[in-house]
């Protein structure tokens, strides 16, 4: 016997494979159930006895308590929730013209009006306060104050509810 050779030079490529069978796609999966409806706001209302009442979509109406009259001929109420303080939540409903109060950590105006208000946001504030302003009846309401680099904002379309918070650093109010 002899020594072995030296090995060969490599030969070519050769050519790829086929490829494999797709695999089939798994079955769909049952669907869901339905999610509730939501609830929205109706109407809020002064009622006979001076009881502020929010009727819901769901045909809920929800009694908020009696509210007193500030002396303004029966035209606007205050309803103070959880108390008075910082970070407190106030409701007032309006059909004239109104300046939000510098003593509540928020504060949501329902405008009842059926002719044009302006809404005045109180230059007195502290950083997050917030005020949310909403647009419950046929008249125009106009919100003043330095809000997102403009002087006022026109609230429409009807039942529009922005909501504003007011920071140090920006120095305005902002629509969130």
């Amino acid at each position: 016997k002899g020594d072995p050779g030296k090995d060969g030079a490599t030969g070519p490529a050769g050519k790829d494979g086929k490829d494999g069978y797709a695999g089939k796609d798994g079955k769909d999966g049952k669907d869901g159930k339905s999610g509730e409806d939501g609830v929205s706001v109706e109407s809020v209302v002064v009622d006979f006895d001076n009881h502020l009442v929010v009727s819901l979509s769901n045909g809920d109406e929800i009694d908020a308590g009696e509210i007193q009259v500030d002396g303004k001929g029966g035209d606007s109420y205050n309803i103070g929730m959880r108390g008075n303080s910082e970070g407190a939540t106030q409701t007032n409903g309006t059909s004239t013209d109104y300046t939000s109060r510098a003593e509540v950590g928020h504060e949501v105006i329902i405008c009842t009006n059926t002719s044009d208000i302006t809404i005045t946001l109180n230059p007195v504030h502290k950083d997050s306060d917030r005020v949310t302003v909403k647009r419950q009846s046929t008249g125009g309401v106009t919100v003043v104050g330095t809000i997102d680099g403009e002087s006022s904002i026109i609230l429409e379309p009807r039942y529009v509810a922005p909501q504003l918070v007011y920071t140090d650093e920006a120095g305005e109010w902002s629509i969130i």
